[in-house]
């Protein structure tokens, strides 16, 4: 059975979402086993999810959303997408998530299962 995942915004293929809601991306994180430790160099918020790679972007303190973005293996969408970070470690720990969920893309592949969802009611005993 996937884990499922909440999204606000989900393309009609499937490849790409994004998340606003901070209930739901409290949740998704706690999904994920994701934590953050304020001596972390950087962000634990780029990790695997299933074929996905899981990720924050933040606009400012209060204005942040996750992502969750299938590159289906192509390196070069990757290096695009991890050059909006500013921090080279945190872009050389974007493209190890990546490299890992390439490696195990069709094994993990029906892992994780996103849902769309706009009326976000969070369900402790669902996963």
């Amino acid at each position: 059975m996937p884990l499922k995942l909440y999204v606000d915004v989900l393309t009609e293929d499937g490849k790409v979402a994004m998340v606003t809601n901070h209930l739901m991306i409290s949740r998704n994180a706690e999904s994920l086993n994701l934590s953050h430790k304020k001596d972390d160099k950087v962000s634990p918020l780029i990790a695997q999810a299933g074929r996905y790679v899981c990720f924050m972007m933040f606009a400012s303190l209060n204005e942040f959303a996750m992502f969750f973005m299938d590159f289906k293996k192509n390196r070069d969408l990757a290096l695009y997408t991890c050059e909006q970070y500013k921090n080279t470690a945190t872009r050389k720990a974007f493209m190890e998530v990546f490299e890992k969920v390439s490696m195990e893309y069709d094994e993990r592949y029906d892992e994780v299962q996103l849902l769309l969802d706009v009326n976000f009611i969070p369900n402790i005993n669902e996963n």
